[in-house]
């Protein structure tokens, strides 16, 4: 007899956080130590990429079951932390809670919320969702009494936030008994849809808005992940095979009524029983997943192309990482948050393909859900994860502020050519590093050099903070070439924009 989905799930999670499948407890009735507070940085003092302040805990002496934590920012900032947990003495009393955690805040206003999770012994898989324009909207999956004898007696349920109070939970769809919820996510005009899967057969159930009938998505094996994004209107569905360490991720989409058969991610992909990243970015959907070019694991990224997925391609961090998570955040770029061994990697793509990344602590081992992350259009963000201890799981949140990404721009002169490298938009509020060389050409040597912004000089780096949000700015770095006692200058350009708050 085949493993219940979760567990053969959690299996599947554990190769990712390296840790054991665990039940969960109730954090409402936690008592914790107001965390240390930190004033966020003057906006003229140089704010550097990174975490702000220390990790903090929103809950302790717990335990976690399923993938029970997520992340969803709203447009003003605040984040909005959801996770599903019970006590540690009742690992069958399981509750859904939410921190409210406004922008640079950290305590969670208002302490901890909690709601019924619709059956203390099942619920899990969790998602947090803001819909544009919509209430942030809860989204997790749990069995009901009938789940034994009836094979679709398994419920999608929902909560949502207004005035930053957390709803009674509603069932709103059925789903397979025992089975999981792969995925759930905002649709074209703000409806949610949601994956579902029996756990061992070869067949995804979509919902497309979650009260709607289901389809049936025929898929070429059994499922590890599953993922759901859209180019526009057209929806993409990405999935993983259950078992097997080499295979690529495979994708399909729907053009048009019905959905096209299942191809292979190109280029050489792994996804090494790991998860993947889809994500609508403002460049179009990205896939994020493993390299398996060189047998490790390494971070690469495929293009959609309109009807295909495009070779994968390396982000330019060639560390091996056993996790992801992405998001699209309200200014168009994408976000990844890895795990490396001890570490976790926060990576800025904000041209959707190479990484401006910063790593920091895991604080012990992880365990209970992959860590989740959530970002502002200025680069402010938190990430959140379950760490072991001897008395149960505590959940950690980091701030941090993204770091920028480089460009560079050559000019070519008479009598030399010059390189600016500075940043590309949108630079978050951080500092980054920028310089410029200059290299000679037919017995001329660069002399000097200089970089200035809008007329006044810049040295080694330029702080995103002390910059307008959302403005255009124009980078130039000259270089004076020498010929015995005759001058030449050459200057090159870059022109970026810095992110729109907040």
């Amino acid at each position: 007899m085949p493993a219940p989905s979760r567990y053969r799930r959690s299996v599947a999670r554990r190769l990712a956080v390296a840790a054991g499948a665990i039940a969960v407890a109730a954090s409402s009735a936690v008592a914790l130590a107001p965390p240390a507070t930190s004033a966020p940085a003057h906006p003229a003092a140089v704010a550097r990429p990174g975490p702000v302040g220390s990790a903090f805990a929103i809950a302790q002496h717990v335990s976690l079951t399923g993938q029970s934590g997520d992340i969803a920012m709203a447009s003003n900032g605040t984040a909005y932390l959801g996770w599903i947990s019970a006590s540690i003495d009742n690992s069958n009393d399981r509750l859904v809670h939410l921190c409210v955690l406004p922008l640079g805040a950290r305590t969670c206003k208002g302490g901890v919320q909690t709601i019924d999770s619709g059956d203390p012994s099942t619920a899990a898989d969790l998602f947090v969702l803001a819909p544009p324009g919509g209430k942030i909207t809860f989204v997790w999956y749990h069995d009901t009494a009938s789940s034994g004898t009836n094979p679709h007696a398994a419920q999608i349920a929902e909560a949502t936030v207004t005035n930053n109070v957390l709803s009674p939970p509603t069932d709103v769809a059925s789903g397979p008994s025992h089975g999981e919820l792969l995925d759930a996510v905002v649709g074209p005009g703000g409806t949610i849809w949601t994956v579902a899967y029996d756990g061992s057969g070869t067949s995804l159930e979509l919902r497309a808005g979650v009260t709607n009938d289901p389809v049936q998505v025929k898929t070429p094996f059994e499922i590890g992940f599953a993922h759901l994004a859209f180019a526009r209107s057209t929806p993409i569905l990405a999935v993983t095979e259950s078992s097997l360490i080499t295979q690529p991720p495979w994708y399909s989409y729907r053009p048009g009524s019905s959905w096209k058969a299942f191809r292979k991610v190109p280029g050489g992909a792994w996804s090494s029983g790991r998860d993947i990243g889809l994500t609508a970015t403002s460049a179009g959907v990205r896939l994020i997943t493993g390299d398996g070019r060189t047998n490790i694991y390494a971070s690469v990224v495929s293009r959609w192309t309109g009807s295909a997925f495009a070779p994968i391609h390396s982000t330019g961090d060639t560390t091996e990482v056993s996790s992801h998570d992405d998001v699209t955040d309200h200014s168009g770029r994408l976000v990844n948050l890895s795990q490396e061994n001890s570490q976790f990697a926060v990576a800025n793509l904000a041209d959707t393909v190479h990484a401006a990344t910063f790593r920091f602590s895991t604080h012990g081992t992880t365990a209970g859900f992959d860590a989740q992350v959530g970002s502002t259009p200025r680069g402010h963000g938190v990430a959140m994860w379950a760490v072991e201890t001897t008395s149960g799981y505590r959940i950690l949140v980091q701030p941090f502020r993204l770091a920028g990404l480089h460009k560079s721009v050559t000019k070519h002169g008479k009598h030399g050519s010059v390189t600016l490298v500075g940043p590309a938009s949108c630079l978050p509020a951080s500092s980054l590093s920028v310089s410029v060389k200059g290299h000679g050409k037919h017995g001329w040597k660069a002399h000097s050099h200089k970089i200035t912004l809008g007329g006044k000089h810049v040295g080694s780096s330029l702080n995103g903070a002390s910059l307008r949000a959302g403005k255009a700015y124009k980078l130039k770095g000259s270089v004076v070439f020498s010929h015995g006692h005759a001058h030449s200058t050459v200057a090159a350009t870059l022109k970026f924009k810095t992110c729109p708050n907040p």
